[in-house]
């Protein structure tokens, strides 16, 4: 017997759950399954275990690494999915496709060995907003239809389970990917997915897109009910002729039915020589060891249950990555060694013996065939960091690492690793040295990673200059945080910045971010200003005009503001920006009548030869059938719509899906309305949209009797308006009047006269008068029947978003 064989436990109990899962992989049910539970239950030896058991299935499986970015974990999935392909990943590329366009900066990326070398090139840019790919026979696709694709070849003739373990470590933009990946082959015979999310760690935006996307089997991994599940792990690996029951029950009760514990302990009794092996037969715990490891606190790793030369080698190995060469961990340890000449005694033998030792014992884990450390569990990595983060050669650790990584390019993710080692050891200039990373993250729109890396100057942000503030904002804005970007961009006096062309980034970003959180009056002054910082006249300036006389419309006391911008772009920029006037007429139906309206977009619609433009155009002549009570010719448009921005900018896609989606409720189908409003929710990206989704399917929820799901949006949309989060009399208005429908549905009756009375100060001159007037019996406001459908419906309060809202 080796120390190996001590950690080679039996797999016990969860039969419920894998009775569960074998279900789940046999049955024809369209859902994902969902493995949760704390750390250290097992949840991954149990999927593992049961999936060995379908040999039918290729498993492709990846663990979301700590602190791993957005590319690598996609590339990561590419990787393992080429295992099943005859065609490798890159190959599959540069076969079927020719060219990545942009259509922020209207560029084109020819696909080449050049240009992409690697596999984490070509993620990188499907990860990126505002491209699209181009095929061999010049069809246009989303990015993600490159994934897919490549899955349908596997599909053809094999099964194929695809689980994500640590799916509670992915930020939403990736975690989003896997979910449109699993959505896209639900429906597939030959497709299983699974995620696995550690309690801990999963957090409530995430929770969020897991429940309102999937329908899907849920399995908890607990700890084992009884102190018998104890028993029969060790039985097979030690004597147990000295232990009692009550032995049994204490170590049950310790280790809160974790068989990761169990690990912990026997790891410490090896260090303190409790475990007496045998060549032949089972080992002996020596149990007074065993029972004085017990009466700790926690049994948890501590920096006493380690030599000072084991601590050495593992300080090193977590000053790199999670998963590192076994060579590099040594030579790390030897050059901090050499650096230090109080530890002068320490060899590269010694390295390797102590690396050996936590190998056995179960702390590290070694990949013989890459020459690969790694942790032995997700819990195991977690307290040996704590017990780094207390030592006091963390920053002699760090500092010497820096300097190591200095002198060692081939080193994986050394940039990553120099700043954040820097800024450990407090180096001069690790504020500026983060900065450059962000910034190159930022350019590459891997926005999200970017944004964990100026996380750690939020607090030195004073010593940046205002150039650097503002590319840090603009960040926080890329990816949705629009309340620290206005705080960010509070730190920064405009007077501060020398250049116009910078003062009217200030503003206008400014302005924006104040728009996406309901403060759109500010946004509106903020705009005001950016138009002194530019040239009048120029495509910056009638651009950000279109923008205004948004917000304008708005604004009630700004209409004739709003009115008079668009009369002055209509008659001024026909030739000289044909798209931004294209642009601008989008808002056409707010200040012609509908037919003139309809003639007008179609002139826009000639005007530009941008596909997605043409999408937007759509969806405002959608809107505008409508009100001519033409629903299906609307339907008609907002589907072609749809095709279109969903192909080429998905997080625009949340517009015209909820036009559609506000169709099929007039027409009663709230199914296919939900169905509809839970993908438009997935891409979303912006609060306003956000309020509007969540009213619909509120709505719909109602209407199918969901009665779980429309608690959680009644509730969500309560708390935003009754804190005064919403400021836009429209949506109030909205939300009210739906608020006040859903709960007499319910029958409650004194709370939709409440809401029904917060309506009335929003619903004079708007489309909601005579629906208000019917349904609370008012003679204030006009009984007049409107000739549209979406006015007359009684079943809910449409809410309609165009290029302003209706």
């Amino acid at each position: 017997m080796n120390t190996t064989e001590l950690f080679k436990f039996s797999f016990v109990d969860r039969e419920k759950e894998r009775i569960k899962m074998k279900n789940f992989l046999d049955s024809s049910a369209k859902k994902i399954l969902w493995i949760r539970g704390n750390h250290g239950f097992g949840k991954t030896q149990f999927f593992k275990n049961v999936i060995n058991e379908k040999t039918e299935y290729k498993l492709c499986y990846v663990d979301v690494k700590i602190e791993q970015n957005s590319v690598d974990i996609i590339s990561d999935l590419m990787i393992e999915l080429q295992r099943y392909n005859e065609l490798d990943f890159m190959s599959y590329v540069k076969n079927n496709y020719k060219q990545f366009y942009n259509t922020t900066y209207k560029k084109m990326n020819n696909i080449s060995e050049k240009l992409f070398p690697k596999i984490s090139n070509i993620v990188s840019i499907i990860l990126s907003s505002g491209y699209y790919v181009i095929t061999h026979s010049d069809n246009k696709k989303s990015t993600l239809n490159i994934i897919s694709d490549y899955i349908k070849i596997i599909l053809k003739d094999k099964k194929l389970c695809m689980c994500i373990d640590n799916f509670s470590r992915c930020n939403l933009e990736t975690a989003r990917i896997f979910i449109q990946i699993f959505k896209e082959f639900i429906f597939s015979p030959c497709f299983r997915a699974c995620i696995i999310t550690t309690s801990e760690d999963l957090k409530s935006e995430l929770k969020d897109e897991i429940f309102r996307n999937f329908q899907y089997v849920d399995i908890e991994i607990n700890g084992f009910e009884t102190y018998e599940y104890y028993y029969q792990i060790m039985d097979p690996i030690f004597e147990l002729e000295d232990f009692e029951k009550e032995d049994f029950e204490y170590l049950h009760k310790k280790c809160k039915g974790s068989p990761k514990k169990l690990s912990t302990i026997i790891s410490k009794l090896l260090e303190k020589n409790g475990i007496a092996i045998k060549p032949y037969g089972k080992a002996k715990i020596d149990k007074e060891k065993m029972i004085d490891i017990l009466q700790k606190s926690n049994i948890k790793f501590e920096d006493k249950d380690f030599t000072s030369a084991q601590k050495w080698v593992l300080f090193s190995y977590l000053c790199l990555t999670e998963y590192v060469l076994a060579d590099t961990i040594k030579d790390l340890a030897m050059y901090i060694s050499k650096r230090c000449f109080f530890y002068r005694s320490y060899s590269e033998r010694l390295f390797d013996e102590e690396l050996l030792a936590l190998i056995e014992k179960e702390i590290l884990k070694y990949d013989y065939s890459n020459n690969v450390i790694s942790p032995c569990h997700d819990l195991d990595y977690i307290e040996l960091m704590d017990v780094f983060s207390a030592s006091q050669l963390k920053s002699m650790f760090s500092q010497c690492t820096y300097e190591f990584l200095l002198i060692k390019s081939e080193i994986p993710l050394r940039e990553k690793l120099l700043c954040v080692h820097a800024k450990e050891a407090n180096i001069l200039g690790w504020e500026i040295l983060n900065f450059r990373y962000g910034k190159e993250l930022f350019h590459n729109r891997q926005f999200y990673d970017a944004q964990k890396v100026f996380g750690r100057l939020t607090d030195r942000l004073y010593k940046l200059h205002p150039m650097q503030i503002i590319q840090i904002a603009l960040c926080s804005y890329e990816t949705g945080n629009y309340q620290m970007t206005i705080k960010i961009f509070n730190m920064i006096k405009p007077e501060q910045l020398k250049f116009s062309k910078v003062r009217y980034l200030y503003y206008f970003y400014l302005g924006k971010s104040y728009n996406n959180i309901g403060q759109t009056l500010t946004a509106a002054e903020l705009l005001e200003k950016s138009l002194y910082e530019i040239k009048k006249d120029s495509i910056l300036y009638v651009q950000t005009l279109n923008v205004l006389h948004m917000y304008y419309f708005e604004i009630p006391e700004k209409y004739e503001s709003a009115k008079k911008i668009f009369y002055y772009i209509k008659n001024n920029y026909e030739n000289v920006y044909p798209e931004i006037w294209a642009s601008t007429m989008r808002n056409c139906y707010n200040f012609l009548d509908d037919h003139d309206s309809l003639d007008i977009l179609d002139k826009a619609d000639q005007k530009v030869e941008d596909e997605l433009q043409k999408a937007f155009i759509k969806t405002t002549k959608g809107f505008i059938f409508v009100k001519l009570d033409q629903l299906s010719e609307a339907k008609i448009q907002f589907k072609e719509s749809a095709r279109t921005i969903k192909c080429l900018k998905k997080h625009e896609y949340s517009y015209v899906a909820n036009n559609l989606a506000v169709c099929y409720m007039i027409e009663g189908r709230f199914d296919t309305a939900r169905d509809i409003l839970i993908e438009a929710i997935f891409w979303n990206r912006t609060n306003y949209c956000n309020l509007t989704l969540q009213t619909h399917l509120m709505v719909c929820s109602s209407y199918l009797s969901l009665n779980n799901e429309i608690d959680y949006y009644f509730d969500f949309l309560v708390k935003k308006i009754e804190n005064q989060v919403i400021t836009d009399p429209i949506a109030k208005r909205k939300i009210y009047m739906n608020l006040a429908i859903v709960s007499k549905r319910m029958g409650r009756y004194i709370t939709s006269n409440s809401y029904f009375e917060k309506a009335r100060p929003y619903i004079i001159n708007s489309p909601s008068e005579w629906r208000y007037s019917v349904l609370t019996n008012s003679i204030e406001f006009t009984n007049v029947r409107p000739s549209a459908t979406y006015l007359q419906t009684l079943d809910f309060e449409p809410w309609f978003l165009i290029y302003a809202h209706d």
